[in-house]
């Protein structure tokens, strides 16, 4: 090969390779995923996983729909916004009201943090979810007997369906 050639071809590979390389970032690791939400939750199998850069979403089985006791519980939204405020990861335990009433009144009690739980809800289910899953993660999402887990420093909702078995995470970084 000539050199024209040699220093074509270099920057050539290089600009492929970190074109490769970034392009394969997942957001999240299935099992570090897993990991971390066995502090919470009693998980079974996988039922879905996708993470790109920007989202994950993944189902998974539920041996107990019961949440661990090592998550923060909220029985009130005052005491979910201090948690909330606080940084930490916190489950609504508000019967009879669905994830997506919850959080409206998150919303209209803290803009910001409600328009933080939406985008991270919203962005990652329409960006990493197949269609099939979209269709799910509505249902739950407006079901009063799910449960939902906000977690504002690891920008994720976890989506809890005592009917299905079945915890949806959704995860979204924009």
């Amino acid at each position: 090969m000539n050199r024209f050639g040699q220093q074509f071809l270099r920057p050539a590979l290089a600009v492929l390779a970190c074109t490769l390389v970034l392009g394969s970032c997942a957001l999240d690791e299935e099992s570090d995923l897993r990991n971390m939400l066995s502090g919470y939750l009693a998980l079974g199998d996988t039922r879905y996983f996708a993470s790109d850069s920007t989202c994950t979403a993944a189902v998974f089985t539920l041996r107990s729909p019961t949440a661990s006791s090592r998550i923060a519980r909220a029985t009130s939204m005052d005491e979910a916004l201090r948690l909330l405020g606080n940084g930490r990861a916190v489950l609504f335990d508000l019967p009879g009201q669905s994830p997506n009433a919850i959080s409206e009144q998150v919303m209209s009690s803290n803009l910001a943090r409600g328009l933080g739980l939406l985008s991270n809800a919203v962005g990652a289910a329409s960006r990493c979810a197949d269609d099939a899953l979209g269709r799910h993660f509505y249902r739950i999402l407006t079901t009063p007997e799910a449960r939902m887990i906000f977690d504002p420093s690891g920008s994720a909702i976890i989506l809890i369906s005592p009917i299905d078995r079945a915890a949806v995470f959704l995860r979204g970084n924009v």
